[in-house]
């Protein structure tokens, strides 16, 4: 019964990543985390989500889309290099 009722908390609040113009924000599971343009140094995708390191040095992890290892490991193009494609672009376009 408490493991249905934690799972109903959790199942309406999906995980995503927006590209905004302010930077890039992510929801994993409850919280919500934006990280502005100018914090954002390099973003790759992995088997645990979309990486976003930041200039202090530390890193995050959106789970909204992931990339497999065989995927990797082929060099196969997936969604969720898509994702990376478009942050690396937006944060490109709001530089200048």
């Amino acid at each position: 019964m408490i493991a249905g009722a934690a799972l109903s908390l959790v199942v309406p609040f999906g995980a995503y990543i927006r590209i905004g113009h302010d930077g890039v924000s992510y929801r994993n599971f409850i919280s919500t985390t934006t990280i502005v343009w100018t914090d954002l140094q390099a973003c790759k995708a992995g088997y645990s989500g979309i990486a976003l390191l930041r200039i202090d040095g530390t890193v995050s992890v959106g789970f909204a889309v992931q990339k497999s290892n065989l995927a990797t490991w082929r060099h196969w193009r997936t969604r969720a290099d898509e994702v990376v494609h478009s942050i690396e672009r937006a944060k490109r376009d709001h530089a200048s």
